[in-house]
């Protein structure tokens, strides 16, 4: 089919879907043309919003100061460019790696339980602290959030997660003065 806007008498223009077919007669040549032409408008502009709505949530999630993942399992199929920035690891690596291997070894087991939990049907906690370890060893305090989603028509986990390192260092550093002035 042939997609051509075509103008109206008022001025305005449709989008129509055209298909011709050309009919022969018993010697071969040309008998006949049908054409059909239906006003495809509303489906153009569907697309259009759709094309621009799939351009906002990427430029959104490319954009974002926190961490956006999507996984399934144990694997990470999607982590936004934050998250790899962060972690320091490449999409290619993330993607082969299990996505439990980035949590601090203190925080794995009770992070695994609330996805299990969730796996069973049960509410964890929706949002939650742990760590994260960099490919070059060093924690990052993370504030989670986790939602079911479908990814490529199939349920995953979508994760949201902020760095709330220098806040952690801040109330932990502001704990200790408190400390030191109690015991003077």
């Amino acid at each position: 089919p042939l997609i051509v806007e075509q103008p109206c008498r008022d001025g305005s223009t449709v989008w129509t879907e055209v298909v011709v077919e050309i009919i022969e007669d018993e010697a071969g040549a040309l008998s006949q043309i049908l054409g059909v032409s239906r006003d495809i408008s509303e489906r153009r502009r569907a697309e259009e919003y759709l094309r621009e709505s799939e351009d906002k949530y990427r430029t959104l999630v490319e954009n974002s100061h926190d961490l956006v993942f999507i996984y399934r399992g144990d694997r990470c199929l999607f982590a936004n460019r934050r998250a790899l920035d962060l972690t320091g690891y490449t999409e290619d690596e993330a993607g082969r790696m299990s996505i439990w291997d980035v949590l601090h070894a203190e925080d794995r087991e009770r992070v695994i339980g609330y996805g299990t939990r969730r796996a069973c049907g049960e509410m964890p906690p929706g949002t939650f602290t742990a760590r994260i370890v960099d490919r070059h060893g060093d924690a990052h305090w993370m504030e989670f959030a986790m939602s079911p989603v479908n990814f490529l028509g199939q349920p995953a986990m979508l994760g949201l997660a902020r760095d709330i390192t220098d806040r952690v260092r801040t109330e932990d550093e502001r704990l200790e003065m408190e400390r030191r002035f109690q015991h003077m």
